[in-house]
């Protein structure tokens, strides 16, 4: 009995540790043509809703992380590959008090919207996503920024599939 008791309480314990997310990807216009680059350029378009500049900020450094860093990195930093336009078209930070509290009820989740467009060298758009990253609970209510980099990685992914 008194296992179970401590494998119900490791669980919960886990539970509250781990934040409670998830991305979506919305192809808005699919990329109908085979380009395939080493090279990128990111650009930050004005968003269409007010965005926190600290936020704005973590979104840039996800953006550059992802797309040129570390073991992940899809592309070179150069002009002779891609463009990637990005910009927040929905931005709701919500109340990490909320997540921590009611989280699983769904009170207080974060979540973002972010829309990019890639063009080629030429100027032609190539394709058109929005990717939404949410989050709803988490070990002290979880960080609104972890919407934004799950957001973020779904544009990688995009990226690195159809122009790398």
């Amino acid at each position: 009995m008194m296992k179970m008791v401590r494998i119900a309480l490791a669980l919960v314990g886990a539970s509250m540790m781990a934040a409670c997310g998830s991305s979506h990807m919305m192809v808005l216009t699919p990329a109908t043509q085979q380009v395939h680059v080493e090279q990128a350029d990111l650009e930050y378009v004005d968003s269409t809703v007010g965005v926190p500049e600290e936020a704005l900020a973590k979104t840039k450094q996800y953006m550059e992380d992802r797309f040129f860093s570390g073991d992940d990195a899809v592309f070179r930093r150069g002009d002779n590959g891609i463009t990637v336009k990005y910009g927040f078209i929905g931005y709701k930070q919500g109340s990490r008090l909320g997540r921590y509290f009611l989280g699983a009820l769904g009170n207080g989740g974060a979540n973002m919207v972010l829309r990019a467009e890639f063009f080629d060298a030429a100027g032609n758009k190539l394709a058109e996503v929005q990717s939404e990253g949410e989050i709803n609970a988490g070990f002290f209510g979880g960080s609104s920024n972890s919407a934004i980099k799950k957001a973020v990685k779904e544009i990688g992914d995009y990226a690195e599939a159809h122009f790398r």
